[in-house]
């Protein structure tokens, strides 16, 4: 209604080029303001954090945000000074790493709730991680307590 309102009458308009550039200024106004990469950035920390155990790819985390995948994938890789896989990877090995404090806790429990359906993939992204199997790092952390 307020884009309506600020067209000027079809009488005032002398030419189509115009009619044009008050359309596109209207428009460029009316139009939400592009998150800024840093913003971007922060939301998309937000999407891993809150969706690390499921198996998300950056065509997950990208659609969430509106951006595409190539775009999301410099942005991050940028800002972060590393991969968007590679963060969301630390991110699980931190995870994985305070649940195996927990010795009630199956590695492979402990390996799904991290967001990994294969505990031998686990169990190499743990150990080239920690420099250690989950077994062990839970016994040197029982060690320490």
């Amino acid at each position: 209604a307020e884009l309506l309102k600020a067209l000027p009458a079809v009488g005032e308009v002398s030419s189509s080029e115009t009619l044009y550039h008050c359309l596109l200024s209207l428009f460029r106004s009316a139009a939400p303001a592009e998150a800024q990469p840093s913003e971007l950035i922060d939301r998309a920390k937000q999407y891993i954090g809150a969706h690390f155990a499921e198996a998300i790819s950056l065509m997950d985390i990208a659609d969430s945000l509106k951006v595409t995948p190539n775009y999301l994938s410099a942005v991050f890789h940028s800002a972060t000074g590393e991969s968007y896989i590679k963060y969301l990877t630390r991110i699980r090995m931190q995870h994985a790493g305070a649940l195996l404090q927990d010795s009630t806790l199956k590695i492979a429990d402990v390996a799904g709730q991290c967001g990994y359906y294969s505990v031998k993939n686990f169990f190499r992204v743990f150990k080239s991680t920690y420099g250690q199997t989950p077994n062990e790092y839970r016994s040197a952390q029982e060690h320490r307590a």
